[in-house]
């Protein structure tokens, strides 16, 4: 992983796909991982997926 991140293309590549390498605070990355959370649960529930 680290030699793929040493790349020197890799930022602009990062940039590209819209994974930004920017931080946040642990509050906002709490918020964000609630958020997602929320979404992927309404999600499953309404497709009706069960786990075998």
């Amino acid at each position: 992983m680290v030699s793929i991140l040493d790349q020197p293309d890799m930022p602009e590549r990062i940039r590209r796909g819209r994974l930004g390498t920017g931080g946040n605070s642990p509050a906002e990355f709490r918020q964000y991982m609630l958020a997602d959370l929320v979404k992927w649960a309404k999600l499953v529930k309404e497709s009706g997926a069960k786990l075998d």
